[in-house]
């Protein structure tokens, strides 16, 4: 599955490390780096009038690879879904909702550099559950991550958070 951001991680003394960006626009990106599981720094490149924030990514870049910084591989992640039951929360679920869960738990991911969530469909089983899908680097630390930011957020009502390997 294919990220909308580019990731790299270091591990360093037994702790992860983590640098990714996003292309915002045509005239800027946004950084987001620190320790996996916590919020890190965020930084917005910008076109300048005579430079192009590409560059100073591009050197960024070079130098975060040359400090041991890397891509995880397809079979490095793990699987977290997020699952909400639509029919005892008595939900009205519409695609307004839906994209509102996913916002959330995208950017609490994204912010914390644990990884992200995948499958851009409306999920609901004919069971009346809601999936989210996250594709992330530790499994634990991400649904201890989620639990306690859903469990503080209007997306409180979640039935459960687990580790699932569908590969």
């Amino acid at each position: 599955m294919e990220s909308p951001y580019s990731i790299l991680y270091k591990l360093n003394n037994d702790e992860i490390f983590y640098w990714q960006h996003k292309e915002e626009s045509k005239t800027s990106a946004t950084i987001y780096k620190g320790k996996v599981g916590e919020i890190g720094e965020t930084i917005v490149f910008r076109n300048r009038i005579f430079s192009s924030y590409r560059k100073k990514l591009y050197n960024e870049i070079r130098e975060i690879t040359a400090n041991g910084y890397r891509g995880f591989e397809e079979e490095d992640y793990t699987y977290v879904k997020i699952e909400f039951d639509l029919k005892s929360n008595n939900y009205d679920i519409n695609s307004q909702r839906y994209s509102e869960i996913k916002y959330f738990i995208e950017n609490i991911l994204v912010n914390t550099g644990l990884g992200f969530t995948i499958f851009d469909e409306f999920e609901m089983y004919n069971d009346g559950i809601l999936d989210i899908t996250c594709q992330v680097v530790h499994a634990r630390l991400a649904i201890e991550v989620l639990e306690k930011a859903l469990k503080d957020s209007k997306f409180s009502d979640y039935e459960k958070i687990f580790e699932n390997d569908f590969r």
